[in-house]
């Protein structure tokens, strides 16, 4: 039962991380710079 209750729970919070996390990444991803810093 504990199990079914956290489902629920678990997928809100992920839409609500998702699209702030995707847009930070993203964000990070797009930056030119931080790449050739990565790729050094």
């Amino acid at each position: 039962m504990s199990a079914k209750r956290r489902r629920p729970t678990f997928g809100m919070h992920h839409l609500t991380v998702v699209p702030r996390n995707a847009e930070g990444a993203a964000a990070q991803s797009d930056d030119p710079d931080e790449g050739r810093r990565d790729d050094e």
